[in-house]
This record gives structure tokens, sequence and C-alpha cells, in this order.
């Protein structure tokens, strides 16, 4: 939701819902427009943060899984002083496997 809570539901696509809802009720009264601007807020923050999560966020992360498997060490070029494999490092190999 932190993506689309502001700027693109509030400046852009809620103008939109409202302009076509004052198009199909122009006798509306203030606070029917108000609680229907309310409620159009939530309903497409909620509905879009799915989308997002579902087509975008959960693919994204279901392809950095797929690229690094569990059981084998993350390449890292920065090496931990504590662990045996920043001794290899410390030797000249550079690069140090993290388990």
């Amino acid at each position: 939701m932190y993506l689309l809570n502001f700027t693109p539901v509030q400046d852009v696509i809620l103008p939109l819902v409202m302009r076509t809802f004052s198009h199909f009720c122009w006798r509306c009264d203030q606070s029917l427009t108000l609680a229907t601007k309310y409620m159009s807020y939530w309903f497409i923050t909620v509905t879009g943060s799915y989308l997002l999560y579902h087509y975008f966020e959960r693919p994204m992360t279901s392809l950095r899984e797929k690229w690094h498997r569990p059981g084998k060490g993350a390449v890292t070029a920065f090496a931990d002083p504590y662990s045996k494999a920043s001794n290899h490092a410390a030797n000249g190999a550079g690069v140090s496997f993290i388990q």
C-alpha cells in the first residue's frame, strides 16, 4: 500500500473517478460525494496494492529465490573478519562465500 497510497491514487486515479461520479450524479450533495471519495480511495488503494503484490512483487521474489538456491553460499565481495572464509579471502582469493 505504501507505493500507491498518495500520488498515484490521490492525484491521478481518484480525480478521474470523482469526475466520472459527478457526471452521473450531478445532483448529489457534498456529504455523499465525500463518502464516495473516501470509499473509492480505500478501494482503489487496497485493490491496486493487491494487484501490485500479486503480479509484480511475488514473481520478483520468486525470481530472486530461484537464483539464490538454499544450501549454496551467497557470493560477497566483503569479507567477514570472523569467518573461516575471510582467512581464505585474506590470502588473495578476493571473494568469500557465506553459508
